[in-house]
């Protein structure tokens, strides 16, 4: 299997996606975005990228159908080690921001033509999605 590069990968929980972006050179970047009114909402294009202000940043390894990875901004740091499947990600994560584990996190993979406003620019509203795809990405066991 092989990382999308052409979208985002998702996991929805608690009215928070936590998003992932991928890049051929070896780049992830990582940023929750909280939703309201029980539906998730998307980061934007013009702010989730290498260079945003509030994204964290990391390197991956990918062999065969493994992946691993660190994200890091000022607030510390998020490991994940996972395996790659055709339209998701299946990530154990361990934070050391506050030491919480969470195991079988479904990061599911939405191409850009799919997300709300993707290309909206700084300053337009909020968008959020119709559908709450909570169930899609509720993680097998989390702690």
């Amino acid at each position: 299997m092989m990382i999308h590069f052409d979208g985002l990968y998702c996991c929805i929980r608690d009215r928070v996606n936590y998003c992932l972006r991928f890049f051929e050179d070896g780049t992830v970047i990582s940023a929750s975005v909280g939703g309201h009114e029980g539906k998730p909402a998307f980061p934007r294009a013009f702010w989730f990228n290498p260079s945003g202000r509030n994204v964290s940043r990391g390197r991956y390894r990918a062999d065969g159908d493994l992946i691993a990875f660190i994200a890091e901004s000022a607030d510390g740091r998020v490991e994940y080690v996972g395996e790659i499947g055709e339209d998701r990600l299946i990530l154990n994560t361990h934070s050391c921001i506050n030491d919480g584990w969470t195991y079988g996190q479904a990061f599911v993979f939405r191409p850009f033509s799919t997300i709300p406003a993707w290309d909206a620019p700084a300053g337009a509203p909020p968008v959020q999605e119709d559908d709450d795809h909570d169930d899609d990405n509720r993680s097998q066991d989390q702690y």
